[in-house]
């Protein structure tokens, strides 16, 4: 890709978070679970 800047993704997120942080931006994660069967979900949760 001669001619085109590229950006490098890992210290791009690198300075979003620094950026974030320096705003006391925390980064929140939600762990979810999607399925078209009930059966194997409520035998999940119920352990």
């Amino acid at each position: 890709m001669v001619g085109k800047h590229l950006f490098n993704p890992i210290e791009l997120n690198n300075e979003f978070k620094i950026k974030f942080n320096s705003y006391n931006w925390n980064e929140n994660r939600y762990q979810y679970y999607i399925t078209l069967n009930r059966d194997p979900m409520e035998k999940s949760l119920s352990d």
